[in-house]
């Protein structure tokens, strides 16, 4: 507390990043100075059990938290990844969350409290941008709640931008409401001959006589043409 240097950069890149039992990267600062940046590039980022990343202030400009994931981004239990300035209830805009999983999924309980926050006291909220085949068990609110959130919000300033970009294909496009009112059938049958120049004629069935060395005759046929 007190202290006026600004947080650092953390950058993280592994196949799988797994934080757990409140394992954490902070780049904050309870003083005066900004929080810094956190980038993490992975094709799976697993917190869980309090795990957390980190960009807050104490009272100054939250920092930047990027997150380049291929196939999943899994919060559990009470988990957060948060860029939120005035944590000492004092100024600062919160810090911005870029999550980029343009093939995969963000995953959590809504039950369990993992939160994804770019939060501020007096200052403004800040931006949280998501790319992603979807997102499961997370929802967005205006304030934070006891469920699992994505928040942007300002107690006492303006709120910030929360963007959602759901690349996933939605199972009703494309699809056509059948009628329900289809077409009687009675209406489709002809209920007789035109009255003038029709008639009815004795085709046969055609095909082949009884036995190969015979010829088709008209005795062989049975049948009726309208015309």
């Amino acid at each position: 507390a007190g202290a006026t240097g600004k947080g650092g950069n953390i950058t993280v890149g592994a196949k799988t990043a797994l934080f757990q039992d409140e394992g954490a990267i902070a780049v904050g600062s309870l003083g005066s100075g900004a929080g810094g940046n956190i980038s993490v590039t992975a094709n799976q980022l697993q917190l869980d059990t309090r795990a957390s990343l980190t960009a807050e202030t104490a009272s100054t400009q939250g920092g930047n938290i990027t997150l380049d994931v291929s196939d999943l981004l899994l919060l559990r239990r009470n988990s957060l990844i948060s860029t939120t300035a005035g944590t000492a209830q004092s100024g600062g805009d919160g810090g911005n969350i870029t999550i980029n999983i343009p093939n995969g999924f963000i995953v959590g309980v809504l039950s369990e409290n993992s939160d994804i926050r770019a939060n501020a006291f007096t200052g403004n909220g800040g931006k949280i941008g998501i790319t992603s085949q979807g997102i499961f068990g997370l929802q967005f609110q205006p304030r934070n709640t006891p469920n699992s959130d994505i928040t942007a919000s300002s107690q006492f300033g303006v709120s910030g931008t929360v963007q959602i970009n759901n690349l996933g294909v939605d199972p009703s496009t494309g699809v056509v409401q059948l009628p329900l009112n289809f077409a009687d059938p009675s209406q489709q049958i002809a209920t007789g001959c035109n009255a003038q120049g029709s008639s009815f004629i004795a085709t046969g069935r055609g095909g082949l006589p009884p036995n190969p060395n015979e010829w088709v005759g008209s005795d062989v046929y049975d049948g009726l043409r309208l015309r």
